[in-house]
């Protein structure tokens, strides 16, 4: 079949052949300068100097343009087939950041634990006697969050020696301590979801938490009277939660004594309204044991939470 003269000849051969049999390069002699024009085709020929007869220098590797430009073509349409592959393992690894959070503080709480023979109450006094001191719950001292009582456990020594426990959490010199966010208190699918991801209190932009304690009677975080220790946990740690996540506009500043209570548990998990277990994670969001492991609860769940929030009412489910 004749070809049609208007088709373009990239089409019919190869484009690198097509460049070789229409071009032509130039060559300077290196005694006497003259420039000496010969074609690609032939560029592979010994030539001389048509006005000295020195020889010429063989030409440069001419440079493989079209074809690397093909390469590159391949190369977009690869990153764009990988696409969906990546957007669908960014929150896989979200999630993954996230139990790891949990299961570092979970840790900073248990060494806690074994350096005072108590667990830190979720909000209340901070003295500088051991936690299960009589002294430390006197009436008229500062409330402060077990986040800031553990910080010693979780890298965070410098920042907590630099508060002043002599005058309440939100004071101007604590407050402004507490602009500096220690590791490991944000869930990464949760960032950027308010402005900053911070709470102005008092003037000063704190930055939220993610990660709340149970509280209310009976709860791992409300020790009445006398501090809890893990012996106190009589449904058995693997059965009792310490540690959720919550997301959003429930977000506490993470030196804030404010945490979740027992009966925000009954709104299950990723609630509509109201303070809920809950997280950005698709499906679900992860919860924390006396323990030390991190499950993660759908938010299809139907039993009622509130039964692992209690550390003693003599319940066993299995939320699997």
């Amino acid at each position: 079949m004749e070809r049609s003269s208007n088709v373009p000849v990239s089409l019919f051969v190869d484009e690198s052949e097509y460049e070789e049999k229409n071009m032509s390069i130039e060559i300077t002699c290196p005694k006497c300068d003259h420039v000496t024009v010969i074609d690609v085709a032939n560029a592979k020929d010994v030539h001389s100097c048509p006005v000295c007869g020195e020889t010429l220098p063989n030409p440069p590797k001419k440079s493989k343009g079209l074809r690397n430009c093909g390469c590159a073509l391949l190369l977009l349409i690869f990153v764009f087939l990988m696409l969906p592959a990546v957007e669908t393992a960014r929150p896989a690894a979200q999630r993954m950041q996230c139990t790891n959070n949990i299961k570092q503080l979970l840790l900073a709480i248990h060494s806690y634990h074994d350096t005072y023979q108590a667990l830190p109450p979720a909000s209340g006094p901070i003295g500088t006697k051991p936690v299960n001191d009589p002294e430390v719950y006197a009436p008229d001292a500062s409330e402060w969050s077990w986040r800031v009582r553990i910080l010693p456990f979780n890298e965070g020594q410098s920042l907590y020696d630099a508060f002043n426990f002599n005058e309440p959490w939100d004071s101007e010199h604590n407050l402004t301590l507490a602009e500096n966010l220690p590791c490991g208190l944000q869930c990464p699918s949760d960032r950027n979801s308010t402005p900053n991801d911070v709470k102005m209190i008092n003037g000063h932009p704190i930055p939220l938490t993610n990660y709340v304690m149970i509280t209310g009677p009976g709860t791992i975080g409300s020790p009445g009277e006398n501090p809890l220790t893990l012996d106190d946990v009589k449904d058995g740690t693997d059965q009792t939660i310490m540690i959720v996540e919550v997301f959003g506009e429930n977000r506490p500043a993470w030196t804030e004594p404010v945490d979740i209570t027992l009966e925000d548990l009954a709104r299950g998990i990723n609630a509509e309204s109201g303070m809920s277990i809950g997280s950005r994670h698709p499906g679900g969001a992860n919860v924390g044991f006396c323990d030390g492991s991190v499950h993660f609860f759908s938010e299809e769940i139907e039993i009622d939470l509130r039964r692992f929030g209690l550390i003693d009412d003599g319940k066993i489910d299995d939320w699997n």
